[in-house]
């Protein structure tokens, strides 16, 4: 008995590709007269011919990928998990497109060449900016330094330094 669970079980499995049951629904459904496949039966169980059988049955499943709350979130987690090396760019893939790595990558090669056939830039091929680099107030960092020095030394000077600090902060924000 456990033996026939085992390979329901495991039969069951093997059914449950998508990949599997448009095969089986397309060959079924040309030898019961249902779909009209001009050549498809000819080719469909001589074994010389997969690769003729392949391009009749290849169908590519888009499985469901769940809406996400915070996709930033959710997307900074992905990257690091990738840079832990717990789960790969293919599982990342299928939870947000429900496409395979290899797929989306296809798709965005065909993108990007049509967007430089139109003279457009792909978002992710941009360079970044670089940051630009804010000149610091030597006066400011200077009080903002006296102010650390008291907080870690509670020195009887704090609120003089602590009232220009505030100060300072104040007009280089106006």
């Amino acid at each position: 008995m456990k033996t026939t669970n085992y390979k329901r079980a495991s039969f069951r499995g093997r059914l449950s590709s998508p990949h599997l049951w448009w095969g089986l629904l397309t060959i079924q459904s040309a030898l019961l007269g249902q779909l009209d496949l001009p050549g498809f039966l000819s080719c469909a169980f001589d074994p010389a011919q997969w690769k003729l059988r392949g391009a009749w049955l290849k169908c590519e499943w888009s499985g469901l990928s769940r809406p996400s709350v915070d996709i930033q979130k959710e997307a900074n987690a992905m990257k690091t998990l990738l840079g832990m090396g717990v789960i790969t760019h293919d599982m990342v893939a299928r939870e947000f497109s429900g496409f395979d790595f290899r797929t989306v990558q296809n798709k965005l090669e065909i993108e990007r060449e049509i967007m430089e056939s139109h003279g457009f830039t792909a978002e992710a091929d941009a360079k970044p900016e670089e940051p630009v680099k804010e000149e610091v107030d030597p006066d400011l960092e200077a009080a903002t330094q006296e102010l650390e020095d008291f907080l870690e030394n509670g020195s009887p000077e704090g609120r003089e330094l602590w009232d220009n600090y505030r100060d300072q902060l104040a007009s280089t924000q106006t």
